[in-house]
């Protein structure tokens, strides 16, 4: 249950905001990005070089970016990730050629990764104690926030250059969705700027400068057995939802045709995302029945194995159940696994932790798509392999929290 002190409900409101504000302005925006590429010329191999560029570039900034939040300070962190957001959107907006493509993208890339650690890691801080329950239930609702915000800003960016097809020619049509993305970032500042206050006095720096706060971060994150399983059990589940993500469409596409296929995806990823915000908001009344987070992780990554091992199957009923279920279960998963880490770094290295663990997620995605291209379907037993090995490690790990 949410605590019920005023000041920790408040907390919790101004992050489920912050979160919500971004992941708005992420989803709608993830909607259009290629379209406008394509609109203003960019071809298709370029597009793919320019994607592929930016994955890089946000696996090369992303752990650095949590030092700098430990370093300089969430709210300053934060505050200059959006203005860089802004930046990148204003970019997409304009941009005319390859060249306006790839600043956008290099944007985007840079204030993706410094928005990737600072809320989180203030919220606990200002809590104080990473094993309050309040801890736990703010996480969790602020994974809802994020999830609504992602569905509705892809319904949205879905729609607006629908509803502007006839009135606006070109690349204009896309232009009022990165507008409203942009808006979106200012309100995420406004409340920033009011409600993240940083009145908890934290060693942030004292290690002694960016990078060196960067090494040691990582090395104090992965020191505890507990945590270097929580990163095993991120890489696996990046890897399980690149290759669902990846099977379903392709599934819907050969047997319903492509057309139908975007109709019917888009409906699941609704539903997908509604119900994985409903069991996010569940995290703390699971964590409580397990015993731990960490077991409850590590019994939910079990249950994610069964649940995926479907999408292997040649229709496309396989693949979506496994869409669904992926998701269901991934809801809670993602706040547990935070909490877990929170428990097991101090406040000087909140930032880059959670930037270790962002890039598990990355890395495992990454590796799931390759599986995904070399394997096609096998990439699913493979990917549910490692997903049994790392819940099962993370639950004989017996950790105390």
């Amino acid at each position: 249950m949410i605590a019920r002190d005023p000041h920790h409900q408040g907390m919790i409101r101004s992050l489920q905001g912050m979160r919500f504000l971004g992941s708005f302005a992420f989803g709608s925006v993830a909607t259009v990005r290629i379209l406008q590429l394509e609109s203003v010329g960019v071809t298709a191999v370029a597009i793919g070089s320019l994607m592929a560029g930016y994955s890089v570039l946000v696996g090369v900034v992303e752990i650095p970016s949590g030092a700098v939040a430990d370093v300089w300070g969430r709210r300053r962190t934060k505050l200059i990730s959006l203005a860089v957001l802004i930046l990148a959107f204003t970019a997409f907006g304009l941009a005319n050629s390859i060249g306006t493509a790839a600043l956008a993208l290099v944007l985007l890339a840079i204030g993706r990764a410094l928005a990737s650690g600072p809320m989180e890691s203030w919220f606990v801080d200002e809590i104080g104690d990473p094993h309050h329950p309040t801890v736990l239930a703010g996480i969790s609702a602020a994974e809802a926030a994020h999830n609504v915000g992602t569905a509705l800003g892809a319904v949205v960016g879905g729609l607006v250059p629908w509803l502007l097809t006839g009135s606006t020619t070109g690349s204009n049509v896309f232009g009022p969705v990165f507008a409203l993305a942009g808006l979106a970032l200012v309100a995420d500042a406004v409340i920033t700027m009011r409600q993240m206050k940083e009145t908890v006095s934290t060693p942030a720096g004292s290690v002694g400068g960016v990078w060196r706060t960067t090494f040691v971060g990582v090395k104090v994150t992965l020191d505890a057995k507990v945590s270097r399983w929580v990163a095993a059990v991120l890489i696996t589940y990046g890897a399980l939802n690149a290759t669902v993500e990846l099977l379903t469409p392709l599934g819907l596409s050969a047997q319903l045709g492509k057309d139908s296929a975007a109709l019917w995806f888009g409906a699941l990823v609704a539903v997908a995302w509604l119900l994985s915000a409903f069991t996010a908001t569940q995290a703390p009344k699971i964590a409580s029945l397990a015993g731990s987070p960490a077991r409850a992780t590590g019994i939910g990554t079990l249950l994610l194995v069964a649940l995926t091992i479907p999408a292997a199957l040649a229709s496309w009923v396989g693949p979506a159940g496994a869409y669904i279920g992926l998701n269901t279960v991934g809801g809670p998963l993602i706040p547990l696994l935070a909490t877990i880490i929170h428990r097991q770094v101090g406040s000087a290295h909140r930032s880059t932790a959670m930037s270790t663990l962002n890039l598990s997620f990355m890395l495992g995605a990454t590796i799931g798509s390759a599986m995904v291209a070399a394997l096609d379907r096998t990439a699913v037993f493979v990917a549910c392999a490692a997903a049994l090995a790392s819940g099962w490690g993370l639950l004989r790990a017996r950790p105390t929290g």
